[in-house]
């Protein structure tokens, strides 16, 4: 699986996990910037919407254009806002104790730990960094695991893959990290409107 490298430091503006990724919820715009505690209002102060689409009501009624939307905000560097609309789908998939909120909640995790390499909190990004191996691994283990690669619609193996090399780079103290790309494998029957 492709990866992209992640410079260590802190911006406003997105810094890019894979800045030629392939939109996947091209009709959806993204945020007016990327939201890192400190140097940007925190977008839940905001008097309008941060996301252009509401993705507690979204992940009810269409998850996969969730899921999508997550995976494009997470390749253009808004990392924070990716984490939001993934936890809105954890949430609901945590109630049924899937093998889904494992996965999720390892993608929650990779974003985190990669927002905390932006905000150059190391010991954060270690930590987060492992819970999504850690997660990821889970995710396919249990016996509904097919339905994670059915909803993924990504090589999840590769995908941790990835994640413990970003982990291992993360915990040797790199200053350059090589950030999973999250790539659909089909888009059969999975668009975003």
């Amino acid at each position: 699986m492709p990866e992209q490298t992640h410079k260590i430091g802190h911006s406003i503006l997105p810094i890019p996990v894979w800045a030629e990724a392939p939109r996947y919820c091209p009709g959806i715009s993204f945020p007016d910037y990327s939201y890192v505690a400190g140097p940007t209002p925190h977008p839940r102060t905001l008097s309008r919407p941060h996301l252009p689409v509401d993705v507690d009501t979204v992940s009810h009624t269409d998850p996969h254009r969730v899921y999508r939307y997550g995976i494009d905000l997470y390749h253009y560097g808004y990392l924070w806002e990716s984490h939001e609309a993934w936890e809105a789908l954890w949430q609901i998939e945590r109630m049924r104790n899937s093998s889904l909120a494992d996965f999720l909640q390892g993608l929650i995790f990779n974003s985190a730990a990669l927002l905390k390499l932006r905000v150059s909190n190391q010991e954060g990004a270690k930590r987060h960094s492992r819970k999504a191996v850690t997660r990821l691994q889970r995710s396919i283990r249990n016996e509904d695991a097919m339905d994670v690669r059915s909803f993924a619609h990504l090589d999840v193996g590769g995908l941790i893959a990835c994640v413990e090399r970003c982990h291992t780079e993360i915990t040797d103290g790199q200053d350059v990290i090589t950030s999973p790309r999250l790539i659909l494998v089909t888009s059969d029957n999975y668009s975003c409107r």
